[in-house]
């Protein structure tokens, strides 16, 4: 792994591919659709990106879809600092994101952390307040 810290976005075609259906309007009322999902996880990102960086929320975003123990414990295990622990952006992200797996399921919340992992336009952030 590079330790530069930008490691996690050098090859992002993976997140891109998750993030797709975000900008895609859903007609399914089942449930919260990928796009929903990332406009409610729109306040956590923005509060880590202002508090520590954008690339800092992007890293962790990726780090968050790409963690297969993430998914397979329903975020019971997070991808962990050297020091052993979660920091403290991946803690926020998480604790949002896990509420929003019973009403949007873990395909539409990777997605919507895929397309927080990887958009770097605001005029795209802030099309998600409008509904479609």
């Amino acid at each position: 792994m590079l330790t530069d810290g930008t490691y996690w976005k050098d090859k992002i075609d993976d997140l891109r591919d998750l993030a797709s259906c975000v900008l895609v309007a859903s007609d399914t009322q089942e449930k919260l659709s990928a796009r929903t999902a990332a406009r409610c996880l729109m306040g956590v990102v923005s509060l880590v990106a202002r508090r520590w960086t954008m690339d800092e929320m992007q890293r962790t975003c990726a780090e968050l879809v790409r963690s297969e123990k993430v998914w397979e414990t329903s975020f019971g295990l997070l991808p962990l600092e050297p020091n052993g622990i979660p920091s403290e952006r991946t803690q926020l992200i998480a604790v949002v994101a896990r509420s929003l797996l019973p009403l949007a399921g873990p395909e539409n919340v990777r997605a919507a952390l895929s397309f927080w992992a990887t958009e770097t336009d605001p005029g795209v952030w802030t099309s998600l307040v409008d509904p479609q």
